[in-house]
């Protein structure tokens, strides 16, 4: 468990660095934006043996709702619930 935390910190501090990740997964205050949230997520969902067994849904603030996927590849898509 201790590892666990040690690699969610570690992956948090990196998408938040940006010698590291450039800005992609920070705003300006440097805080995870929703991107930086959606890939520590997949990544922790990853370490913890998760994958593909949890949904990710994101609400705006218009109301639309998406789902939030991860492909083989890595890459996040959110996709407009119908």
């Amino acid at each position: 468990m201790t590892q666990f935390i040690i690699d969610y910190r570690k992956t948090a501090s990196d998408l938040v660095d940006p010698y590291i990740s450039g800005t992609t997964y920070s705003n300006s205050l440097g805080d995870l934006n929703e991107k930086g949230l959606e890939k520590l997520f997949f990544n922790t969902l990853q370490n913890m043996g998760l994958t593909g067994k949890v949904v990710l849904q994101r609400i705006e603030n218009s109301g639309i709702v998406y789902n939030v996927t991860q492909d083989s590849a890595g890459t996040i898509t959110a996709t407009p619930c119908p």
